[in-house]
């Protein structure tokens, strides 16, 4: 902290004006600054007193043209199909039920990403929207897709659904989500793998595919790297209210009141959760290296863990810490920077009276 130092008395009527109108403005926001968070439901973020160092700055995709005459004059027959870059294929679905997933492996290796049958997308620079086409006695509930890193880490993709090329419900076509594209233009694809992941109705199941997109001859972009994140400051722990008993950190310190999850939601059933009061809506933690729980000091913890539930399952390693700050309820499991990869976690609290509490968390832009 910086020294006290003495302040100049006014030296006419005018200063003294001015410095009661500074005071007046620093009560106001140290008064903002103690009110305390909401009625336990609401969601409020405080800033870290030491801002994060400057974001990389993100490469940019380079723009394809999208016409929706570019998938020919004439509709298809409904039945399982994946159509992209001047090719059709035929899909067969592969696996169980929910996915057919290798189990991550301990911290080092590669993560596995198996899916279903790969499918050859061409080169990035000739692809600019994906369209599926579906049986006429099935529905898509929703379409999940991501990208995977040279380490193996998913990073969720952003989709946008465009306007299909015939007024049939059985054909639609999506493209990258991208910010202030000109009309009829979306982002590129980076070449790489990718995970292609289905919600079907009316069996309830998630099918996936395997995508290859490969380099193109102007393919510029390069790997980004993501910023460091320092971490969380444990004073500003001291802010949480009671009623906040999930608290995660990334940039901001962020608290929830939400309810214990079941000890197994489907991954179908945690996509489909859309009210914030359902156990298995997962909590949006979004760029976080930490996650914590603050339980009643009467509730002692006595471990914490997080592991993946989609889009690859497995445990995630990180520095696990209990009675943080001296508080019997307060834990935390720190992940180091970048953090949690995109996807839907698991959140796994064991305390004193023999009890495991768990919590879905979904973590990405």
């Amino acid at each position: 902290m910086a020294p006290l130092s003495q302040v100049r008395p006014p030296t006419s009527p005018g200063d003294g004006r001015l410095g009661r109108l500074v005071g007046l403005v620093a009560i106001g926001l140290l008064v903002a600054m103690l009110k305390p968070w909401g009625d336990g439901r609401s969601v409020e973020t405080r800033p870290f007193t030491t801002p994060p160092p400057p974001a990389a700055p993100a490469p940019s995709l380079l723009l394809r043209s999208y016409a929706p005459e570019q998938f020919g004059s004439a509709p298809p027959d409904p039945a399982w199909q994946l159509w992209a870059a001047g090719q059709v294929t035929g899909i067969r679905f592969v696996g169980p039920a929910d996915g057919f997933f290798a189990p991550r492996p301990s911290a080092g290796g590669p993560a596995a990403v198996i899916g279903g049958p790969v499918i050859e997308l061409g080169a990035s620079e000739d692809l600019a929207a994906i369209a599926i086409n579906r049986p006429p006695d099935v529905d898509l509930a929703a379409v999940r897709i991501w990208r995977f890193s040279d380490g193996g880490s998913p990073v969720r993709i952003e989709l946008v659904e465009l306007d299909p090329p015939w007024p049939v419900d059985h054909f639609r076509v999506f493209g990258r989500r991208g910010a202030s594209v000109p009309p009829g233009t979306l982002p590129g694809w980076e070449p790489g793998l990718y995970r292609l992941d289905l919600l079907i109705d009316p069996v309830d199941r998630i099918r996936t595919l395997l995508l290859v997109v490969r380099p193109g001859i102007d393919q510029l972009v390069g790997p980004t790297v993501a910023p460091g994140v320092p971490e969380p400051d444990l004073r500003l722990l001291q802010r949480l209210p009671d009623a906040a008993t999930i608290w995660s950190y990334g940039t901001l310190l962020t608290g929830w009141s939400r309810p214990v999850a079941p000890n197994e939601c489907r991954v179908a059933e945690i996509w489909r959760a859309i009210d914030v009061d359902d156990p298995c809506h997962p909590i949006p933690v979004g760029r976080s290296t930490t996650v914590g729980v603050n339980l009643p000091a009467a509730r002692i913890v006595t471990s914490i863990a997080i592991r993946q539930v989609d889009p690859l399952p497995g445990p995630i390693d990180g520095q696990v810490s209990t009675w943080v700050e001296g508080r019997a309820g307060l834990a935390m499991i720190h992940v180091p920077p970048p953090g949690l990869p995109d996807g839907i976690y698991r959140l796994d609290v064991g305390t004193s009276d023999g009890t495991t509490l768990h919590w879905y968390l979904e973590a990405g832009g």
